[in-house]
């Protein structure tokens, strides 16, 4: 029992990883995606 919970654990904390890595692509994304547009604007 206190291996599955560790498992759990485990599987919840990678969960968190892969979900902060995506936010931060996300928001990179999202930050290239405005300085396109500022350059679009600017050019």
């Amino acid at each position: 029992m206190y291996q599955f919970c560790v498992f759990i654990r485990y599987l919840y904390c990678n969960a968190l990883i892969i979900a902060c890595i995506c936010k931060k692509e996300i928001l990179m994304d999202k930050r290239r995606y405005i300085i396109k547009k500022n350059s679009l604007l600017i050019f």
